[in-house]
């Protein structure tokens, strides 16, 4: 790498994707070549996981290494409160404070004032002047065009569990109706989708800034929903490829998700190999233009002076559990992807089982960038990339909203729960990889698991500790339920 010249930061973020989606990270029903070959080339976590699962505070958590209590966001709409995040520094921030110039394509959904590093931005939200000037202008929804993408504005072919309504409780007790989620067949060309302009504009970026230090962040929308996908992709993933998930008709009766809103209905049940075949289309989808970004990298020859980073917000249940969407403390909605790559810096086809939080990677950037954050923000992990990380145990960490926060080792998962008549969650991963088998609870041999879920416990306060969490006091002077 040319001493006269800074290493350049490409991030990419896919929303919604579970670690396992990946065939590098163990996937079964789809192959992945270009995010695969960032694991080839590179180094791959395989117990990374957010520090939220939900997609502001996860955001938030991640561009500015604070977990979710420091940052302030907690829920979605916090991001929408005047001044949060106003004292706060990203990574691209601390980058363009040392002479980089960032920029930012695609989903963003995180507080408007980590926005201001960037000297140019592209949001998802520009996609249907993009399709406009290729001669797609937005349809009403009529009796010709009952479904129309909220994202594209055009017509699409619905799946048999398109727009399922729910009905959730809302804070008084009572029942509302709530829109359930679109799923079926882009009738956008795929040279045209979200996806494709995602990639397309930070192929331009790319060009753009070839000639300068830059740090540049690719932020996909899929796998999220509304998985509208393009028929290409959908041709590519049958139903029939897919299985159900072994613990779909797990009750959670011994859990705080028991009755938890985003529970599969009938419908969704009835279709889960489908939900399942357009989710990973989507995923087959990014894959394809995550190759196109790196191929446009390697064209350019940037590709050796260039750290990049491959990860997701948070993941997604696809029926595991009897769940979709996140929400939840379960490995398929905490578990994310992380894949990291720098030719010179990074020994290619490396491997990190210690559990790791999206909230190092602020530390981490700054580490290969030489570059130094104004104020410590998490926990660089170049030492556990190059093998000569600390002997003690890694515990990663992860709160959602204001309900139940996790302390997770290689072997252990607690989980402790806010609300009083909630259980605690203590799960053996090393005999209990599925998740199904809270030791806590109801758990008729509960007394022998106690101080397992005690010396956990003790890891998450003593974190707390550290961290200046609000829960300190609460969790540390109860008992485990």
């Amino acid at each position: 790498m040319p001493n006269s010249r800074k290493p350049n930061l490409l991030f990419i973020l896919a929303d919604e994707l579970r670690a396992d989606a990946l065939s590098c990270m163990g996937g079964r029903f789809i192959h992945t070549p270009n995010m695969d070959r960032l694991a080839r080339e590179g180094v791959r976590f395989t117990t990374a996981v957010t520090p939220s699962p939900i997609c502001v505070p996860a955001r938030t958590s991640i561009l500015t290494g604070l977990p979710i209590h420091a940052t302030g966001i907690v829920l979605n709409p916090d991001a929408k409160i005047d001044g949060m995040c106003d004292d706060l520094r990203s990574f691209d921030d601390v980058l363009t404070g040392d002479g980089y110039r960032a920029e930012y394509v695609g989903k963003w959904h995180a507080p408007e004032s980590l926005r201001r590093c960037y000297s140019h931005c592209v949001s998802t939200g520009s996609y249907r002047e993009y399709l406009s000037r290729r001669g797609f202008e937005p349809v009403e929804v009529s009796e010709d065009n009952p479904c129309v993408s909220p994202l594209s504005g055009q017509p699409y072919k619905p799946d048999p569990m398109d727009h399922v309504v729910r009905v959730a409780r809302d804070g008084r007790g009572h029942d509302r109706v709530e829109p359930g989620l679109e799923y079926g067949r882009d009738t956008v060309p795929p040279e045209h989708s979200l996806t494709a302009m995602v990639a397309g504009e930070t192929i331009d970026a790319l060009t753009r800034l070839k000639d300068e230090p830059f740090a540049l962040t690719c932020s996909f929308l899929f796998p999220h929903d509304p998985l509208v996908v393009p028929s290409a992709y959908c041709d590519m993933v049958s139903e029939t490829d897919m299985v159900s998930p072994p613990t779909l008709d797990d009750t959670r009766a011994n859990t705080p998700y028991n009755d938890f809103t985003w529970h599969m209905d009938g419908v969704e049940r009835e279709h889960v190999r489908l939900i399942m075949a357009r989710y990973y289309a989507a995923t087959l989808e990014v894959d394809h233009h995550v190759g196109r970004v790196l191929d446009a990298l390697e064209a350019l020859g940037l590709a050796d002076d260039t750290l990049v980073i491959l990860t997701s917000d948070h993941g997604e249940m696809l029926g595991d559990h009897g769940l979709i969407t996140k929400f939840v403390h379960y490995r398929e909605s905490v578990g994310v992807p992380l894949l990291m790559r720098m030719p010179g810096a990074i020994g290619a086809g490396g491997t990190v089982n210690d559990p790791t939080c999206l909230t190092d990677l602020h530390a981490t950037i700054a580490d290969y960038l030489g570059v130094e954050a104004s104020e410590p923000h998490g926990e660089s992990l170049r030492p556990w990339i190059d093998g000569d990380g600390p002997e003690a145990e890694r515990i990663a960490f992860s709160q959602f909203e204001h309900w139940n926060a996790m302390a997770q080792t290689r072997e252990w998962k607690y989980v402790w729960s806010a609300r009083p008549d909630d259980v605690d969650m203590l799960f053996d991963l090393s005999n209990d990889p599925a998740e199904l088998n809270n030791l806590l609870g109801a758990n008729p041999d509960r007394a022998r698991h106690l101080e397992h879920a005690t010396t956990m416990k003790r890891h998450l306060t003593d974190w707390m500790e550290r961290a200046e969490h609000p829960w300190l006091e609460q969790v540390s002077g109860s008992e485990v339920k």
